[in-house]
């Protein structure tokens, strides 16, 4: 029987108990709802493509994208002289630096490319190009961590995809 007290309220241990699980699982849906960091540099990768396409036709220039495995990044260039109807090479040009992605921006995120010489070029028509100024085949940029990869396609008519 008891002593005539009703018990009421919790205990400091089940208080703590209680708060352990709540964060445990504010941890667990933190992780599911941030968006991976492969994605999010498969997604920077294709806004940057997508935005030296215009920058190609709004400039009426040719504008290149290329990877640069020592730095890890991608640098997007301007031609600012010459003929830009007949670019040999994505480095032979004169150019000017318009924007570059960093993958230091993003958590041990590694990349793997298809592109001729690591880079296209955009045509002032919005037509890609080989670095090498040939058609573009289809080229294929894979962002890995490891255990997810991202790809990002390029057809061979300019159409950029994530896979």
């Amino acid at each position: 029987m008891g002593n005539g007290y009703a018990k009421r309220g919790i205990s400091m241990v089940e208080l703590l108990v209680a708060i352990a699980i709540i964060g445990i699982l504010a941890v667990l849906i933190a992780t599911r709802l941030r968006t991976p960091s492969v994605r999010a540099a498969a997604n920077e990768f294709r806004a940057v493509l997508q935005q030296s396409r215009l920058e190609s036709v709004k400039r009426n220039r040719p504008v290149s994208v290329v990877w640069d495995a020592v730095a890890e990044q991608f640098d997007v260039d301007v031609y600012t002289s010459g003929d830009t109807t007949s670019v040999a090479s994505c480095s032979l040009a004169v150019t000017t630096a318009v924007q570059s992605l960093d993958l230091d921006d993003f958590r041990a995120v590694g990349v793997v490319t298809t592109m001729t010489s690591n880079g296209i070029i955009w045509l002032p028509g919005g037509l890609a190009r080989d670095c090498d100024a040939s058609a573009l085949a289809a080229s294929t940029t894979t962002f890995s961590d490891g255990t997810t990869s991202v790809a990002v396609t390029i057809s061979s008519g300019g159409r950029v995809d994530i896979q």
